[in-house]
């Protein structure tokens, strides 16, 4: 390293020891220059700082210079991230972005507390329009508009669901009252079904009793041939013998039995004075319709027309009159006989034709005249109950 010149100072203005000089501690004899050397070895100092300051400060100033933009590329790009958080955070609660289609700069928040709880003053029509705006009138503000109008709506939706199950239970209500009202008039149709049957029945025996051994008296059961004895055609087997022919024969039309039917009739009898004598032609029904009534349930059983006969429990399975003769096996005959003779009698067309019908329909089943193989059906009974209902009908 060079020596230094001699005549520089220090940075204190001090003038540097000379090479050679005296160590510390001894006192070297100094020689005052004039004035003048002074100022000019100061003014030369001075230069010389101010050379090195400028040398240093120009290299200083590019290297802050570069760190400027460096920092301030990051505070562009804190800025930017800054602001696309804003914009997604105010997408998220609703926001809205300018109207020029670009990101609202989030404003800088002041670290100050007195800054952060001032009110920050929004445009109206637009925070209304977001829903931002507090329901005026609440104390405390209450929520958003778009808050009011969903409890409005759930609260709609709660009313109209509770509409809905005060309905369905007043229909419900309805429902079970009406089944209850129909349960209530099927047992009291029963009930009287029930009773006028019994009645008939206890009423039935005695006439019927009294009325076979008036129309027996005096017969001869012997001009019964023996292979009828105890059949359809045998009129001491049967349960009744009022207004029935007990003449024995076994004369048959189309492979059917007359046992029991009379052979006189009147031709002139009528149902009433609006409709022709049974020997003068009807005429067409158009002009004059029929006008009659079914006796159903009669020689053709129905469980809800004579419920009595199928009083049993419901496991066995009885629920018409095929089962029912199953059930009964051998004395179905004296069941169904006994029904066949009280469930309809004479007094029962006087009635129809006192109620102005002219005609009636007696329903009967295929067993009246056959049976098949394995058929429980009691053979041919009903047939001759529907001969005597037909001269009821003719008188």
């Amino acid at each position: 390293m060079a020596p230094r010149e001699p005549g520089r100072t220090d940075r204190h203005g001090q003038q540097r020891r000379r090479q050679g000089a005296p160590e510390s501690g001894t006192r070297p004899n100094r020689k005052r220059h004039p004035a003048s050397r002074r100022r000019a070895t100061t003014s030369r100092s001075e230069e010389g700082r101010d050379e090195g300051r400028s040398r240093g400060g120009s290299s200083s100033h590019k290297t802050l210079s570069s760190g400027a933009l460096e920092q301030l590329d990051r505070e562009n790009e804190r800025r930017r991230l800054r602001a696309e958080r804003e914009r997604r955070r105010r997408q998220r609660e609703g926001g809205y972005e300018a109207v020029d289609g670009g990101a609202r700069t989030a404003p800088h928040r002041s670290s100050n507390r007195h800054d952060r709880s001032r009110k920050r003053r929004v445009v109206s029509g637009a925070a209304m329009e977001e829903g931002r705006v507090r329901t005026p009138g609440l104390r405390g503000g209450g929520g958003s508009w778009a808050e009011d109008e969903f409890a409005r709506e759930k609260y709609e939706a709660k009313k109209m669901s509770q509409e809905r199950d005060k309905k369905r239970t007043r229909k419900k209500l309805w429902w079970i009252l009406g089944g209850i009202g129909t349960v209530v008039t099927l047992v009291l149709i029963i009930a009287v079904a029930v009773v006028v049957s019994k009645n008939k029945s206890g009423s039935g025996p005695s006439s019927s009793s009294s009325s076979s051994s008036s129309s027996l008296d005096g017969k001869d059961a012997g001009k019964v041939p023996t292979q009828w004895k105890n059949t359809y055609l045998d009129p001491w087997s049967w349960k009744s013998t009022t207004d029935f022919n007990v003449t024995f024969t076994d004369e048959t039309v189309g492979s059917l039995p007359v046992m029991g039917l009379f052979t006189s009739w009147d031709d002139s009898a009528r149902a009433n004075d609006q409709v022709p004598a049974l020997n003068e032609d009807w005429g067409p029904y158009a002009s004059r319709p029929a006008r009659g009534v079914n006796l159903g349930g009669w020689l053709s059983l129905e469980p809800f027309i004579t419920p009595s006969l199928f009083d049993y429990d419901a496991k066995l399975g009885i629920v018409d009159e095929y089962t029912l003769c199953q059930h009964l096996g051998r004395g179905a005959g004296d069941v169904l006989e006994a029904h066949y003779a009280s469930f309809v009698t004479e007094d029962t067309f006087r009635d129809i034709a006192a109620a102005g019908l002219d005609h009636v329909r007696i329903p009967y089943s295929y067993w009246a005249v056959e049976v098949y193989d394995g058929d429980p059906y009691v053979f041919r009974t009903s047939w001759r109950y529907l001969l005597r209902g037909i001269e009821w009908a003719r008188r």
